[in-house]
């Protein structure tokens, strides 16, 4: 008899017998299969629309920011090209009014954006702080006077403004109200074949000006690209890790469903390699079939994600069939390598088994199958990531290696505490020793729950997390987290005085515009003048000294202008206001916490205080400040929960997706294991047992398992969170109680899902002819 014979006969039927158990099996391998193959198609997307709005961002060929003169810069561009484009936009602070009449401070650029006059574009990040829409009505300061505005549209992606606009936020307004005192324009954007000669020339020419080209836009965006393909090759690795999984959980469960009748195969002298083989035909056929379905599924997944994240749909081009044909030969050759190692497990299934009752040689030899299967994976991800050009891939593939390693290692240790906790209850006893003799079966359960939750963390808390994390950086480092300008300052500071219980959360301090002049160098600056007689709000002072009274000359400035301008402590430099040019020598170096880089600060000599330093816990409308304009630097943390909230949505789609496949994994796993416990429970049943015993010991388990994941799940995100956030944003990662929770409430849910079917099961746990068929 041959392999194909034996198929027909016997195996055939099993796929009949067990046709519920296959379709779950089925719809998990076209989950995992789809996932591996529109990845990529969604990344591919994600990654050229980020390309392509890289003219967008930039605005133009030339973005150029900074104090200029505009005929000067003409007359400089007009001799290396007579026909470029100059589009002028003027930047200036602005008030924007909120509901409740505070008032906050942002960015208003003024130009030819082809607006009503009484509509106005509003930054992302602004309307989502404020809770503003499309069609809202909302009232900025435009001329010395508040005007209302219809928001006419919405920019997610920032397009031709300054790099402060971007991150406290702007509105763009049409330049009929340019007020002629306005001067020259601060912002403009040139267009012109001659983009490298501009660049260079006006470098030269004008040192204290910022010029960003669209190659050095793109430059900025590679970090983005690079870090998003990670993250959604993670979920590619993911979806080839499940289909491997899903086929490996279901081929040991059929070993050990039909253990008996492979081995009375064995005694009617059929050879292992033709059981072999026709186990092989039955769970390749089921993959193959599994992984055509997903090849349509794939695409009109990938359109329906790509589409709900605003991306344009590029439809079928030769680089989407590319990706499809590389998604479709890997899980191929996957599947064939995953079923052939596994399914020679079979051969450890003997007649002698049989009579004795004894299968660990079956489980030895999945664990030797299993530990083979690895490193053949591994040369096959490397063999693909080398051939097709995606490293990331391969990275991805080893951050998760790493991360199941690690997993696995702290399992092992929980395992091992858990099993040397004496108990005396016999539910407890029982449960326990259950719970260890399944390590195998229970430690893939928790790892899969495990990684589900971690991605859930990910995808959706890794943006409030960032925020987070940011504003606990800036409460640390820097001392306020509101500004407050005011015609009236001495009256907000007496009333400040009187809300918050003393003077000791604020400071009054002088400020004004200049400029630094040191080797050959001009850069604009803000000049902060420090009354260090009531210097409450201290800036951190990590280099050097800090301020003294009797000093004037010697002023401190921040740890990013140091390593900017390749300044030190002594070095001498000029200050240029409106009143004077002054000499000065750098003291000392603050801690600027990423903002405001470019403060300057120095004792206070004779000027008449502008603004208000304010570090509080409380909310800054709860304070009921009148006829001030206020900067709140949680505005800041919001432009970051935004970009990063952009980042993972397409992330977070697919979390919900793999979800479902990893959960139904681990509801064929539970079932695998509900059929080997089937005897155990006939048994206990027989002992007079009640149903509460098993139900309790299901209890148990199911609590075992929701205890280990959550553990496992919040000390990986938080140590894989400590080297994303130290290594690449240079912040602590803050774990706030709430993410505690919700993994602790996600845990419960996924494991219930899990082990429901097995505790609503346990009526049926007793069959008394298994006991009389051994």
């Amino acid at each position: 008899m041959n392999s194909r014979e034996l198929f027909k006969l016997y195996f055939s039927k099993q796929l009949t017998e067990n046709k519920s158990i296959l379709l779950l099996v089925v719809i998990s391998l076209i989950i995992g299969f789809s996932i591996s193959i529109f990845v990529p198609i969604i990344s591919y997307n994600q990654n050229k629309a980020i390309t392509n709005n890289v003219d967008k961002i930039n605005g133009g060929d030339i973005k150029i920011e900074g104090n200029m003169i505009l005929e000067d810069i003409k007359a400089e561009l007009f001799k290396i090209d007579s026909n470029a484009e100059i589009i002028k936009n003027n930047v200036m602070g602005s008030v924007i009014k909120e509901k409740k009449d505070n008032k906050f401070i942002f960015d208003l650029l003024i130009g030819d954006y082809k607006l009503n006059e009484d509509e106005i574009i509003l930054a992302g990040n602004t309307a989502d702080y404020f809770g503003y829409k499309r069609g809202d009505e909302i009232e900025i300061l435009v001329n010395n006077g508040y005007k209302k505005f219809t928001i006419n549209g919405i920019e997610n992606i920032s397009s031709g403004v300054t790099s402060q606009a971007e991150f406290i936020g702007y509105g763009k307004i049409n330049q009929n109200h340019l007020s002629e005192k306005a001067g020259e324009p601060n912002l403009i954007i040139i267009n012109s074949k001659s983009v490298d000669i501009i660049k260079d020339k006006f470098e030269n020419k004008f040192p204290n000006l910022k010029l960003t080209t669209i190659e050095d836009a793109r430059k900025d965006q590679e970090d983005s690209i690079k870090m998003q393909s990670v993250a959604m090759n993670l979920l590619n690795v993911m979806g080839y890790i499940l289909m491997m999984s899903v086929l490996a959980g279901t081929i040991m469960m059929f070993l050990i469903k039909y253990r008996r009748d492979i081995s009375i195969l064995k005694l009617l002298f059929i050879k292992n390699t033709v059981i072999n083989r026709a186990i092989f035909i039955e769970f390749f056929s089921i993959g193959i079939v599994s992984l055509v379905l997903s090849l349509p599924i794939s695409f009109i997944a990938q359109q329906i994600i790509t589409n709900s994240l605003g991306i344009q749909n590029t439809g079928i081009n030769s680089q989407i069939l590319i990706l499809i044909f590389r998604g479709f030969i890997i899980n191929f050759f996957l599947l064939m390598i995953t079923v052939k190692v596994l399914s020679s497990a079979a051969g450890a299934i003997s007649p002698m088994s049989l009579l004795n009752k004894d299968y660990t040689d079956l489980f030895k030899k999945i664990k030797r199958l299993g530990i083979i299967l690895l490193p053949l994976i591994l040369v096959s991800m490397f063999l693909y990531g080398v051939f097709s050009g995606e490293n990331m891939l391969l990275l991805s593939f080893f951050m998760i290696l790493v991360l199941m390693s690690i997993l696995l290692l702290m399992l092992l240790l929980m395992f091992f505490i858990l099993t040397k906790i004496p108990v005396k209850n016999e539910v407890l006893n029982y449960t326990s020793k259950t719970f260890r003799n399944e390590k195998g079966i229970n430690i893939l359960l928790i790892l899969n729950t495990t990684l589900l939750l971690i991605f859930f963390l990910i995808g959706f808390k890794f943006p409030n997390f960032l925020k987070l994390t940011y504003d606990e950086k800036l409460e640390n480092d820097i001392p306020y987290n509101n500004m407050i300008a005011s015609e009236d300052l001495d009256n907000i500071a007496i009333e400040l005085k009187e809300k918050l219980d003393g003077d000791k959360t604020f400071t009054l301090f002088s400020s004004e515009d200049g400029l630094m002049v040191f080797e050959d160098k001009i850069v604009d600056i803000f000049e902060v003048g420090v009354d260090i007689k009531n210097y409450n709000n201290k800036f951190k002072v990590i280099e050097g000294e800090d301020l003294i009274e009797t000093e004037k000359d010697g002023i401190l400035i921040s740890e990013d202008f140091k390593s900017k301008e390749g300044l030190k402590i002594n070095d001498e430099i000029q200050i240029v206001t409106q009143e004077k040019i002054s000499k000065h020598y750098i003291r000392g170096i603050y801690d600027n916490g990423t903002i405001n880089s470019n403060w300057i600060l120095k004792p206070k000599i004779d000027k008449e205080n502008s603004m208000i330093l304010l570090k509080t816990d409380k909310e800054i409308s709860e304070l009921e400040i009148s006829n001030a304009v206020i900067a709140s630097l949680d505005q800041v943390g919001q432009a970051m929960l935004k970009k990063a909230d952009e980042f993972l949505r397409g992330f977070r789609y697919i979390c919900l997706i793999f979800s479902g496949s990893a959960l139904l994994f681990n509801v064929l796993l539970m079932m695998s294991n509900g059929s080997m416990k089937m005897r155990d429970f006939t048994i206990i049943r027989a002992l007079s047992k009640k149903d509460s015993f098993i139900k309790i010991s299901t209890v148990i388990n199911f609590l075992y398992a929701t205890i280990l994941s959550s553990v496992c799940a919040v000390t990986t995100y938080w140590l894989v969170g400590q080297f994303v956030f130290k290594i690449i944003l240079d912040l602590e990662m803050v774990l706030d109680n709430k993410t505690v929770i919700m993994t602790i409430v996600l845990s419960v849910i996924f494991n219930f899902i899990t082990y429901s079917q097995m505790f609503f099961r346990t009526s049926k746990f007793i069959d008394y002819n298994i006991l009389r068929s051994d």
